[in-house]
């Protein structure tokens, strides 16, 4: 039965890393999407000053 504790123990390992993995790229997205709403709306009130 060793085998079975080894691939538990591998998918848990490998399910762990791809989560972190997906939950960095969904943050990076998140942080670029926030950037460039910041950035227009920059650009509207530099606007509407001048």
């Amino acid at each position: 039965m060793p085998d079975i504790e080894i691939t538990q123990g591998f998918l848990m390992f490998w399910g762990g890393i791809a989560g972190a993995a997906v939950s960095v790229i969904l943050a990076v997205i998140y942080n670029l999407a926030s950037v460039s709403k910041a950035k227009k709306m920059l650009k509207k009130i530099n606007e509407e000053d001048q």
